[in-house]
């Protein structure tokens, strides 16, 4: 019995991938997509994955805090501002 083994020049090989690629692109994403939903990772990559999320999150709060501080005392300056224009006026009024 003869088996024929079919051997691919890289040429034949780069026309496989440029006419099947979006099949293969989709069947090797569907699978990962599958493994990742089915495969539950272990804690040495799950953790620093929690632990960098967590990280982010807090320096996301922490520049909203900041944002309203900010606001916070922009409006407090602009209002102090406001009265001392309002006091100006008034004196200006005595005076003439």
């Amino acid at each position: 019995m003869w088996i024929e083994v079919m051997v691919m020049t890289l040429e034949q090989a780069g026309e496989f991938v440029a006419n099947h690629g979006l099949a293969i692109f989709l069947v090797v994403g569907a699978f990962l997509v599958l493994v990742y939903g089915l495969w539950k990772p272990p804690s040495w990559i799950h953790g620093p994955f929690e632990s960098w999320i967590s990280k982010k999150l807090e320096a996301i709060e922490r520049e909203t805090r900041a944002q309203e501080m900010i606001a916070e005392s922009t409006k407090a300056i602009s209002q102090t501002a406001e009265e001392i224009r309002e006091a100006i006026r008034a004196q200006d009024r005595d005076l003439e």
